[in-house]
């Protein structure tokens, strides 16, 4: 069994065996240790240079509690230990502090063998938000491995880091402006009602690096069960669209999957009018946002894509309109004064680490960028407070 067919969590003793059984070698993507990092300098420096190395090349894992001779694993004796929890945590507290930027999606596995003693696997995936730097003690050094194991980068290979890192954003962002563009330009997988669209993309940062040849037909079913309310699907160019059947072929909303494993909602129908004068309505359209990037999150982690995540949310066609904070507003009480001043618009990114533990808290998390919305039609933020969603 390959080390790499499971996930790091769902590793067991039977693996670990096999590793030794098939004389797996320590190299570029693997690093056997007997003894866990303790608490000198010096161990916690190599231990911190170990991780950024995998962080910074192609991701691996560290394995404590196996004995090597030579680069090869000759013996599973595992580590005693009185409460493996707060080993983990040790470690976790190591990395976080010790290392810039974070590495996201780390994984610590405590695998407990026969003799009762802990193996402890780290699972380090290749970074995306590169290079990463170990900064315990202000050592400010950056590693990478090859299949000797690690050393300290040179400057032409930091170089190189930096402009990989910078030219996958600016190849994100230059994807949703892009894809804002041909929205605006009526370009859509489906016809959308004319007037002011907002569009939310959800993009997971390592599938736009990797640009992995997915099978989309894998994620039908999961997106039967979040990507609501839609009823119809169909393939396209780019991957599938979901879309409920509007009136003589004109629709409100759809959700565009793409191959590449990112996902784009367009909605309309979010101004209101009263009398002669048109608005959009702010209480809807918030807590539209909220549920709408929700179920986009939902679906994205159950089809297993990994974090950190941009999240973009644009306005089209809205130059003009006041956002107002009243739900059904009369009409000698509408400030029309706070108007949108530009078309489209295009607020800043949300980057989030990872998925949100409870979803309860998205609300929180999505806040700044509801909040630069409010900033957009001139004004000093949202006046909610939602301290749950549906």
């Amino acid at each position: 069994m390959s080390l790499f067919s499971k996930p790091a969590g769902n590793l067991t003793e039977g693996d670990l065996v096999d590793l030794i059984t098939n004389q797996v070698s320590e190299g570029k993507r693997i690093e056997y240790k007997s003894t866990l990092p303790n608490s000198t300098e010096e161990s916690k420096k190599e231990f911190l240079a170990d991780v950024s190395s995998f962080a910074n090349t192609q991701g691996g894992f560290l394995i404590f509690g196996i004995d090597e001779e030579n680069g090869y694993p000759k013996e599973l004796s595992g580590i005693e230990v009185d409460d493996p929890d707060a080993e983990k945590l040790r470690l976790e507290d190591m990395i976080r502090n010790g290392i810039e930027p974070r590495i996201p999606m780390i994984s610590i596995s405590a695998i407990r063998l026969e003799n009762q003693h802990y193996v402890f696997v780290i699972y380090i995936p290749q970074s995306f938000l590169l290079p990463h730097m170990v900064t315990f003690r202000n050592l400010s050094r950056f590693y990478a491995r090859n299949s000797a194991g690690k050393y300290q980068m040179d400057v032409q290979e930091l170089r190189q880091s930096f402009l990989l890192s910078e030219t996958i954003e600016k190849k994100i962002h230059n994807f949703r402006l892009d894809r804002v563009a041909r929205i605006a330009a009526d370009q859509t997988p489906v016809k959308l009602v004319d007037g002011p669209r907002y569009v939310i993309h959800v993009i997971p940062y390592p599938s736009f690096f990797t640009k992995l040849p997915y099978d989309i037909r894998e994620y039908r079913d999961i997106s039967n069960k979040w990507l609501q309310p839609t009823t119809t699907f169909r393939y396209n160019l780019d991957g599938y669209v979901r879309y409920l059947p509007g009136n003589e072929g004109v629709f409100e909303r759809y959700y565009q999957f793409f191959k590449g494993g990112y996902l784009e909602i367009t909605l309309t129908n979010f101004v209101r009018q009263v009398k002669d004068r048109f608005f959009v309505n702010s209480r809807d359209l918030e807590r539209e946002i909220i549920l709408t990037v929700k179920s986009a999150l939902q679906f994205l982690n159950e089809c297993n894509f990994e974090a950190p995540l941009f999240v973009f949310l644009s306005l089209i066609g809205v130059k003009g309109l006041p956002l107002l904070n009243s739900n059904i507003p009369q009409l000698d009480y509408i400030d029309f004064t706070h108007e949108f001043d530009r078309d489209p618009i295009l607020l800043p990114e949300l980057y989030l680490e990872s998925y949100p533990d409870d979803y309860q808290n998205l609300p929180a998390l999505l806040k700044p960028l509801i909040d630069t919305m409010w900033n957009a039609a001139g004004m000093e933020g949202s006046p909610y407070t939602r301290s749950n969603i549906s």
